[in-house]
């Protein structure tokens, strides 16, 4: 190779790395001014990162969903109603009573519907559900059963 061919070989390959420098500084920045549009944090886990026995994803979580923006006094979907399924399972029948014409007995009652506002799927790849403890039935939207 003459010395000009060389030259010219190293002055496209300089252009080519400013080019792709340039793509990837481009994508990254769209990147950021994309999470720093969006209300939601960036994700704090990742896959490498999860560990069934770290409770710290999980709080992480809790208090994400439950941040400042989070009203359990509305209802959570807004366009339209929130279907509540209500399941009755008897667990078992107590006591009969002929000459009052009672009976006793234990019950399920379940309530399921779909709260959006609750989703984290956008926080962390960790975790697929979430089990909560009955304290935190006070910070949720609730539907009002009578029965």
């Amino acid at each position: 190779m003459t010395p000009s061919n060389v030259t010219t070989l190293f002055h496209g390959f300089n252009l080519f790395s400013v080019i792709l420098g340039i793509s990837q500084v481009s994508q990254i920045s769209q990147k950021y001014a994309y999470e720093l549009n969006t209300k939601s944090p960036p994700p704090l886990f990742f896959d490498d990162e999860c560990d069934p026995a770290n409770d710290t994803i999980s709080q992480y979580v809790l208090k994400t969903i439950f941040d400042d923006e989070y009203n359990k006094n509305t209802v959570p979907s807004k366009r339209g109603a929130t279907t509540v399924t209500i399941e009755f399972v008897i667990q078992s029948i107590a006591q009969v009573s002929e000459i009052t014409s009672s009976f006793t007995l234990d019950l399920l009652f379940s309530q399921i519907w779909h709260d959006p506002r609750l989703r984290f799927d956008h926080l962390t790849n960790c975790l697929t559900n979430l089990t909560l403890g009955h304290a935190v039935i006070d910070k949720l939207w609730t539907p009002n059963v009578i029965i």
